[in-house]
């Protein structure tokens, strides 16, 4: 109409705000009862099946062009290349990507996880832990478009899951400290995790494929404990350890993470290089 008119006719002018306010206050209305959430986004082709009030059966499922990415800690080193690979894939198909992170509550996970599956297609998810969903996440995770990264759960095959195979990784762990004459390993992991936060499969597995390799070759095991996840507590692991037992150049010692690691071996420079 506007293109037919002159755009100086403030009478047509009028006219048209008039319905498009209308549509707009129609639209309103009908979204709230797509969402309980005011503020979720609705795409293109939804809008268009509010404005005619004939919504199909499955118009609860007809989402935006994007993809959920949630994190149970935004500081874990894995996170940037896991970032870059959905990035990548979402610029690849056309998708935008919204981030959320829990900061390692299972509650706010659980409500985060709800949000973003109100706001797109599908969410990919690094859980807090496979213990701290709760049944209603659990759910969630089945019925909807969502996939475990670097977790899994062990209860439920029917999950999407992308992980490693980390008892396969643990037992190379030990046979690899076995082939270098180790004939004590030391197993550092952290204990400062809540206890939802401590049952994290990729870590259970690594401990377990490591012990089952070093039980074969009949090789000693001891857990250390460290009082933090990050270097300091792979320091403090290694020196309280050899407080009460002298470490030897027969020692070996598996840790879980990357930080643990660069802890224990800072311990092992100053100590003896």
């Amino acid at each position: 109409i506007m293109g037919v008119y002159d755009y100086d006719n403030t009478e047509m002018q009028n006219t048209v705000n008039s319905v498009a306010s209308h549509l707009r206050h129609k639209v309103e209305a009908l979204a709230e009862t797509l969402s309980p959430n005011p503020g979720v986004f609705l795409s293109r082709q939804t809008y268009a099946i509010l404005v005619t009030q004939d919504p199909p059966p499955d118009w609860k499922y007809i989402l935006p062009r994007s993809i959920g990415l949630l994190l149970a800690d935004a500081a874990d080193w894995f996170v940037g290349n896991l970032l870059l690979g959905v990035m990548d894939a979402c610029n690849g198909c056309g998708y935008d990507l919204v981030l959320e992170v829990s900061n390692g509550d299972s509650m706010t996970e659980a409500t985060k996880l709800r949000h973003l599956l109100e706001r797109t297609a599908g969410v990919l998810i690094v859980p807090v832990s496979d213990s701290a969903l709760d049944a209603d996440s659990r759910e969630l995770l089945r019925e909807r478009h969502c996939v475990l990264v670097d977790r899994y759960l062990r209860d439920s095959a029917d999950v999407l899951s992308v992980h490693h195979d980390d008892i396969s990784a643990g037992r190379q762990a030990g046979l690899y400290l076995k082939e270098n004459g180790c004939s004590r390993v030391l197993i550092v992991d952290q204990a400062s995790r809540s206890p939802s936060r401590f049952d994290i499969t990729p870590l259970i597995d690594r401990v377990k494929g490591c012990k089952l390799q070093l039980q074969g070759e009949k090789i000693k095991t001891h857990c250390l404990l460290a009082a933090g996840s990050d270097e300091q507590g792979g320091f403090d692991a290694l020196e309280q350890f050899e407080r009460k037992v002298p470490l030897t150049l027969g020692d070996g010692i598996f840790a879980l993470t990357d930080r643990l690691a660069l802890g224990c071996r800072h311990y092992l420079n100053t100590r003896n290089p």
